[in-house]
């Protein structure tokens, strides 16, 4: 018998003759009600389930009769039993205005160990409820990794664990297989989307039982990407290193799942107005920021900004990323290496690499580098971006371009040890042209019918500098990149070797050969008998072997002068092997051929050998 007030007067009810009511909220509801109580159930993930006896508080029912409408409150039925599915809720301890079971304290949803037949039961009194129902103010469902889309990349179904990361290409959206996959390819992701923090768990794509991991076996659709490998530098998938689109060996059930957490701003690029027209990378222990200098230039609106000829980036032994000091996108070491007083000293598998994105057009770009290689011999890569596979920019005893079918090769061979100054530019035409310290080498347009559409355009999101394949790259100096947003021509090269170009001569419809005589010719020093001509019974032989001996010789007028011929001394073993050529026009301002490049010459004495420059120069004195 239960006796209590109800509207003020005492009264009582017989167990066996009293049903105890049901009742419900949203959130919770009293069911399998009989005599005895009703079963206390709750939902939660969108799945009913019940809450268990042990721990339950005394003051339990009456609180949770109350929020069920029950003014008069209610009694606690331990074991009431016979419940099935989920058991939610163990250890619950409600405060007086909790308005569900799921606001009072507990357990983590779904963590006890208690069986059935301890599922809770409650006796509310009175019938209908008459007092309002209470509300859930907290949480239903398990706390998930954010979902997110930004651009072309996304993250979808989320659960507890991470979401399956899509990409859409040729308008379809796509998954990311699991192959390879690692923490830096999940912190790019993150990052592009906005996120400073990363996971990644694999077989876990999909949202499965109460928000747990669970493959996305039945995916459907394209998995895009497949061995992708980020650097982290990227700010677009397509940048990182991957098959060819829609390429791979993978099913749904290993579509890649990522959780990213923590929002960060995401950079958006200058006006195009404020913009560099070119990236400059200093790599020293101890640079000092160059001034900027530029004109103004108007936006729209009226307002006035500088606008940067040059990025300039200050470097420090221990800093870690090469960041602009004028704002620009970083340079990043890949793989090791260190930032010494000679420059980025590279070791084998090391390389930089930076996002260019809004800032180089892929088709039309100029990039110079400062070089110190200590082995020239094999393939030594200068220059790389994302699907070109192993094709771009390499010294390999010369400086020519991957794959040698594209037949771009200069023809001074580079020595170890020594620096130089590599440009090579691209035109929007597909021409493209190669410089040694500040002279052109070598120059052509890669046949589209032999498979090279598209040859060295960009990759918008890469470029790598000493991309190092399987270890190839020995050791060796990087002091200086620039990377400009056009195609330099031959007098912006030199200036940006610091080098001054020979006037440019006519091409000549007849060659003659203009002999060195003896009276039109000087010799910085001689040993015996000197006779510089070719065919003659003797030739010129220093007196010391240091380096800096030259002949000059006077051709007679100012012309155009296409080359030098040179030839061994007749009767004795001696030859010369390389050489550089200086000109001038009146014996007083001398000039670099192709800013100093060394011309290879004669193997034996008897040989004559032609050594044509690039271009003809227009000169009077050799």
């Amino acid at each position: 018998v239960f006796e209590g007030t109800w509207e003020g007067n005492v009264v009582s009810w017989q167990a066996s003759r009293y049903q105890c009511p049901t009742a419900e909220t949203d959130t919770m509801r009293l069911a399998a009600c009989s005599s005895r109580g009703c079963r206390l159930e709750v939902v939660f993930e969108g799945t009913w389930g019940t809450v268990c006896s042990q721990g339950f508080a005394e003051g339990n029912a009456d609180i949770l009769c109350k929020a069920f409408g029950f003014l008069g409150g209610g009694t606690t039925v331990r074991n009431f039993g016979k419940g099935s599915g989920k058991i939610w809720l163990e250890d619950v301890k409600c405060a007086a205005d909790a308005g569900d079971v799921g606001d009072c304290a507990h357990e983590p949803w779904g963590s006890g160990v208690c069986s059935h037949m301890q599922d809770v039961g409650l006796c509310c009194i009175g019938e209908p409820p008459e007092g309002t129902l209470g509300k859930r103010t907290g949480p239903s469902s398990f706390p998930r990794c954010p979902a997110a889309e930004v651009g072309d990349l996304r993250l979808m179904d989320c659960n507890k664990e991470v979401c399956r990361v899509e990409i859409k290409h040729a308008g379809k959206w796509g998954t990311v297989c699991d192959n390879g996959f690692t923490q830096t390819n999940a912190e790019t992701v993150c990052s592009i989307m906005g996120f400073r923090e990363a996971k990644f768990k694999q077989d876990c794509a999909t949202n499965g039982d109460l928000a747990g991991c669970a493959p996305n076996v039945k995916g459907t659709g394209p998995i895009w990407l497949d061995d992708l490998f980020c650097f982290g530098y990227e700010t677009a998938l397509d940048g990182c290193r991957h098959n060819p689109w829609g390429k791979n060996k993978c099913d749904h059930s290993q579509d890649v799942g990522v959780c990213c957490k923590g929002k960060k701003d995401i950079p958006t690029l200058p006006p195009v107005e404020e913009r560099p027209l070119e990236l400059d990378y200093i790599f020293k222990t101890s640079v000092q920021a160059k001034s900027i200098t530029g004109g103004l230039v108007k936006l729209s609106g009226g307002k006035t900004v500088q606008r940067l000829k040059e990025l300039e980036y200050t470097l420090k032994k221990g800093v870690a990323g090469f960041t602009s000091t004028t704002g620009g996108p970083e340079l990043s070491p890949l793989f090791g290496g260190n930032l010494e007083s000679s420059g980025f000293h590279f070791v084998p598998g090391a390389a930089l690499g930076m996002d260019p994105y809004g800032y180089v057009n892929p088709e039309a770009y100029s990039v110079y580098m400062k070089v110190y290689l200590d082995d020239t011999s094999g393939w030594r890569n200068l220059v790389h971006s994302n699907g070109w596979k192993q094709d771009g920019l390499y010294v390999n005893n010369n400086l020519m371009l991957s794959p040698q079918g594209v037949e771009i090769q200069c023809r001074e061979t580079i020595l170890p040890s020594k620096w130089y100054q590599y440009v090579m530019t691209r035109a929007k035409s597909g021409k493209i042209s190669l410089y040694i310290n500040g002279g052109l080498c070598a120059e052509g347009t890669p046949d589209e019918a032999s498979g090279y559409k598209d040859f060295m355009v960009l990759n918008p999101y890469s470029i790598e500098f000493m991309a190092d394949f399987a270890g190839k790259n020995g050791e060796g100096y990087v002091s200086h990149i620039r990377i400009f947003n056009k195609t330099l021509d031959e007098e912006e090269v030199a200036k940006a070797c610091s080098c001054t170009l020979p006037h440019r001569g006519e091409q000549c419809e007849n060659q003659i050969v203009i002999g060195a005589v003896p009276l039109a010719t000087e010799y910085s020093s001689h040993f015996g008998e000197v006779n510089g001509m070719l065919n003659s019974q003797s030739g010129w032989i220093t007196s010391t072997n240091k380096y800096g001996q030259y002949m000059q010789f006077d051709t007679g007028q100012v012309q155009s002068v296409i080359g030098v011929s040179t030839q061994g001394h007749r009767t004795q073993n001696k030859w010369v092997k390389s050489f550089q050529v200086k000109v001038s026009k009146d014996g007083n301002e001398w000039l670099w051929v192709e800013c100093g490049s060394i011309f290879d010459s004669n193997t034996d004495r008897n040989s004559r050998v032609r050594s044509i420059f690039h271009e003809p120069i227009f000169a009077r004195y050799i």
